[in-house]
């Protein structure tokens, strides 16, 4: 095999994995775990909010994908996607999960996530 067919098959392989991903994550669904995930975000001390720069996001269906997927994670309590300044601001449950797996979740899904920048700040505000 040469290195493009290597390559591809790489590739492939990405692909495949977070389409699988994106499907345990779209099934799992909405449930009252989340809100009271969200209603618990502002008292858990636990909590740590990291921003992540995103490149790749052109449009709001960029924007809904990658809520979505975040939103999907068990100790994630609170998602903001902002396509204007390219970025993607988490509230995350400390120990359970990291900005490093955030990072390769957006990736997963076939963005380019930056550095993430742990933040000491208040909740991320949840739309209603």
């Amino acid at each position: 095999m040469n290195r493009s067919t290597l390559e591809h098959a790489r590739n492939l392989v990405l692909v495949a994995g977070a389409l699988a991903f994106i499907g345990v994550v779209a099934s799992v669904g909405c449930s009252s775990s989340e809100s009271n995930r969200t209603a618990h975000a502002a008292s858990d001390p636990a909590a740590r909010t990291v921003t992540i720069p995103v490149e790749g996001m052109s449009c709001s269906a960029c924007v809904a994908r990658v809520r979505k997927t975040l939103k999907g994670i068990a100790s994630i309590q609170a998602v903001e996607v902002n396509l204007e300044h390219r970025n993607v601001q988490v509230r995350y449950l400390d120990g359970q999960i990291s900005p490093e797996r955030l990072v390769a979740v957006i990736n997963q899904l076939g963005y380019k996530a930056g550095r993430p920048s742990v933040e000491a700040s208040p909740p991320v505000a949840e739309p209603q």
